[in-house]
């Protein structure tokens, strides 16, 4: 990644700013930047190994920043 990784609110604002590209443009592009971010705060969001939430705060921004097909 980056030698300095990106503490959780760049993280959130990279993800924002993602997927309001996305829903402005719809390139693949900009989707898969989306996507990516995305799953970087879910990284945060969720100890996989633990089975827990180690960040509710990410969480709650999952919640905020996700896309609904409505």
């Amino acid at each position: 990644m980056m030698n300095n990784p990106m503490t959780l609110n760049e993280l959130i604002t990279a993800t924002e700013q993602a997927r309001d590209s996305y829903r402005l443009h719809g390139t693949v592009l900009s989707k898969v930047l989306y996507e990516f971010c995305y799953v970087l705060l879910g990284m945060e969001a969720f100890d996989h190994i633990k089975m827990e939430i180690k960040c509710p705060v990410a969480l709650a921004e999952m919640y905020r920043l996700a896309i609904t097909a409505l």
